[in-house]
């Protein structure tokens, strides 16, 4: 579609070599789950001249493994803390749902952001260079931040195809509410037929319409303009965005995980009633015990990204020892043989 537009518009040449525009729409890696790439960029790297370049051979490895890593070890093992709880909300305790919601934030970003980085560094294998697809999405500061940095290939193509032909933030506050509401919808309808998507994409559309109106109101940068690592700012002031952020997130993704509609509001209901009862943490520290293992790899991963957040491919240790690297990448591959479920996981995005 965006080749189609874009040729439409003018904005890109019209493609004359059939093999070219075929290995375009049928590149492997990135064909099922993204990135999305636009053939401005891609269809240029297909026409030029590639040898195989070592450097970047080891660069891709590096993020096969590390996307291996994220879905053997992370996302497949939170998927049991997650669809226990969410296959029955109604029975469920407030402390499992809770936790099941933390675990599925974590489960489908894994999942995603591993299947990303394996496709990425597939291509890097082939000497065409992707996109890059994720800019550590839970440390955003503002849903709009958020959205920068989630999906990233998708986010912009929502942008440029749809937000901005609607007219965009120029046409005063009241239709930039109205473009990022159809927006927003639109992309929860890409999703899936269901109203579940369709009230998750309304929710998102809402968040970000509140926020801009909060900004503009109080004369401050458009939400989101906080570019990604910034170090920047008070650190409480950050360290309560980030959370607020993050709950807002898990909110939108109740409704995207729930079965159905109904399931969501049930968990919606539940979990905030239960966490008034003392019983709730006993509960919640009881599930902690139990996922001890993957919580804390979990907790492991969380302290690279944060410390990697400035770097294009997150795995670290690039330029450090290469006794220390080497240690490193061993731990991943035995985490992957020890640590994986041992049967075949689909990736989340696939049924998308």
């Amino acid at each position: 579609m965006s080749y189609t537009i874009d040729v439409y518009r003018r904005t890109a040449p019209v493609q004359r070599n059939l093999v070219d525009y075929l290995a375009f729409v049928s590149f492997f890696p990135q064909l099922v789950a993204g990135p999305i790439e636009r053939a401005s960029k891609l269809m240029p790297q297909f026409q030029q001249a590639r040898r195989f370049s070592m450097p970047g051979a080891v660069e891709g490895c590096r993020l096969i493994l590390w996307g291996l890593f994220k879905k053997a070890v992370l996302a497949d093992n939170l998927a049991v803390l997650v669809n226990g709880p969410y296959s029955v909300p109604d029975q469920a305790s407030a402390a499992a749902l809770f936790l099941g919601t933390i675990g599925f934030a974590f489960q489908i970003y894994c999942d995603f952001s591993g299947y990303s980085d394996i496709a990425v560094g597939a291509g890097l294998l082939l000497g065409i260079r992707l996109s890059r697809n994720f800019e550590y999405p839970y440390f955003s500061r503002s849903m709009g931040e958020f959205w920068r940095r989630w999906h990233c290939s998708l986010s912009g193509w929502f942008r440029d195809y749809v937000y901005i032909p609607l007219g965009g933030s120029r046409e005063g506050m009241g239709r930039t509410t109205r473009n990022l509401l159809v927006t927003f919808l639109l992309s929860g309808l890409w999703h899936g037929a269901a109203w579940k998507f369709v009230v998750w994409g309304g929710f998102h559309g809402i968040c970000l319409s509140v926020g801009n109106w909060r900004h503009r109101l109080r004369w401050e940068r458009p939400i989101g303009e906080t570019e990604a690592g910034s170090r920047s700012g008070n650190w409480l002031s950050r360290l309560f965005s980030v959370g607020g952020t993050f709950c807002l997130v898990c909110v939108g993704w109740i409704l995207f995980r729930a079965d159905t509609l109904g399931d969501a509001i049930t968990i919606l209901l539940r979990i905030p009633s239960g966490m008034c009862a003392l019983l709730f943490y006993d509960e919640l520290a009881r599930l902690t015990g139990e996922h001890a293992v993957v919580l804390g790899a979990l907790a492991v991963f969380l302290g690279v990204e944060w410390f990697h957040r400035d770097r294009w491919n997150p795995m670290p240790f690039v330029g450090g020892s290469r006794v220390v690297s080497w240690s490193f990448y061993t731990v991943l591959v035995w985490s992957v043989i020890l640590f994986g479920t041992g049967r075949t996981s689909d990736f989340i995005y696939f049924q998308f």
